[in-house]
């Protein structure tokens, strides 16, 4: 995946998951994709369990908002570190890690 994609592709994610819509977040992901959200404990495979988590994590957290704040790319890795804010007056730095199998 060349770097103009993968910027797009960061950009892209926090918007999903910003936009609380399982839809956008799943558009991500590939049929046989594997996520891992550390900060919960969820590992997820495959697009149901993901939409499920999605749900479930944007109904505990209606407000959050993600903002890419740093991000670096190899040919097969990505890692970005997001901030994390809710209206609530929460706010801390997360970072997610992203494999992307490009062959």
């Amino acid at each position: 995946m060349a770097a103009p994609n993968l910027e797009r592709m960061f950009d892209d994610w926090a918007m999903a998951w910003t936009s609380n819509d399982p839809e956008k977040v799943l558009a991500l992901f590939t049929d046989d994709c594997v996520f891992e959200d550390v900060t919960f404990g969820v590992v997820a495979r495959g697009k149901e369990e993901i939409c499920s988590f999605a749900i479930r994590a944007s109904a505990a957290v209606p407000d959050f908002k993600y903002g890419v704040t740093r991000r670096f790319a190899t040919k097969q890795w990505a890692v970005m570190e997001v901030r994390v804010l809710r209206t609530a007056d929460f706010a801390r730095s997360r970072k997610q890690t992203l494999k992307i199998d490009i062959s």
